[in-house]
């Protein structure tokens, strides 16, 4: 997974912060080398072709989170995923996918100096059978 992050709110105490890259912006380019075994039920019914997906795993992180200034955090982290499936096909080969995504330092185990890092994101993708 790659992305681009940018914010100006630390998650710690939920005030503005002012740390930033190097440059003094609050952006930067995120990615995302993750194992998630994922639970994926394909309809919830015949009336509803809508699907459901959740996983869990370990997740190393290369680039800049930004939302952890100043704190430097493992690159080792927990990631958890949940998803909904739509349909978009007549075979329903091609869904839509909706998820939210979120990195953790699990619990506290992976942390820097007694302090947790967390932080979530969506995201909307197109899935294909092949």
């Amino acid at each position: 997974m790659l992305g681009y992050q940018s914010t100006d709110k630390n998650i710690y105490d939920q005030k503005f912060s002012y740390y930033g890259l190097q440059d003094g912006k609050h952006e930067g380019t995120l990615g995302l080398i993750s194992i998630i075994p994922t639970i994926r039920v394909s309809k919830l019914n015949n009336k509803i072709p809508i699907g459901i997906g959740l996983g869990a795993g370990p997740s190393l992180s290369l680039g800049t989170r930004v939302v952890e200034k100043p704190y430097n955090f493992p690159s080792l982290l927990s990631q958890v995923n949940a998803e909904v499936n739509v349909p978009i096909s007549k075979d329903k080969n091609t869904s839509m996918t909706f998820g939210l995504s979120h990195i953790c330092s699990f619990f506290g185990v992976l942390n820097y100096r007694g302090r947790n890092l967390g932080h979530h994101w969506y995201t909307v993708g197109i899935r294909k059978k092949i």
